[in-house]
């Protein structure tokens, strides 16, 4: 017991850290940025996603409709499906990400609980680490399906910068990039 509560004495500093910098970041209500990112050329909103390439800018809009420069531009049906299934996978990836942050505060959250109930009130170590990986492979099956939707976004990516030439300067994913995230 007096070595799990000098561990404990060395997490919870990490862990009540970790905890406050969550808990003091407003949530977010909308699909946010994912600056700082492979992806950080998106930038994602209630109603668009906007790529980013030097000062040239392009908008999705949720119906597939695509403004490159603030200029519409026109697409054929295929074109738009694409477009859309791109906007759809974008804001996916925001929102799962959103979650995953959220998640992972209240992971904190309860870990630095159950650390103190186990420190100084006597509590289940063995159970704290259970619960925290418990809630641990949660978080990995969210980020799996956050995952899918990079590899999802990439091979819309691909296919609309290969049928709207006009596009590929914004296609800045890289399979690597998807690969990356399923390992």
């Amino acid at each position: 017991m007096k070595a799990m509560n000098a561990s404990l004495s060395l997490l919870l500093p990490g862990l009540l850290a970790m905890a406050l910098a969550a808990g003091c970041s407003p949530a977010p209500t909308a699909p946010a940025d994912v600056q700082g990112s492979p992806l950080g050329f998106l930038k994602i909103d209630d109603q668009h996603v906007q790529l980013r390439n030097g000062n040239a800018a392009a908008r999705i809009a949720a119906d597939g409709a695509l403004s490159i420069d603030g200029l519409a531009v026109a697409l054929t049906a295929p074109q738009q499906a694409l477009s859309k299934s791109y906007y759809t996978h974008a804001t996916a990836i925001g929102l799962e990400g959103a979650a995953m942050g959220k998640a992972g505060a209240q992971l904190a959250g309860k870990a630095v609980s159950g650390a103190i109930e186990a420190a100084f009130k006597g509590g289940d170590p063995d159970q704290v680490g259970k619960d925290v990986d418990a809630q641990t492979a949660e978080l990995e099956k969210k980020a799996q399906a956050m995952c899918m939707h990079v590899a999802e976004l990439h091979t819309a990516q691909q296919a609309l910068a290969a049928s709207l030439p006009a596009f590929k300067p914004f296609a800045r994913l890289d399979a690597t990039t998807s690969l990356d995230c399923q390992k």
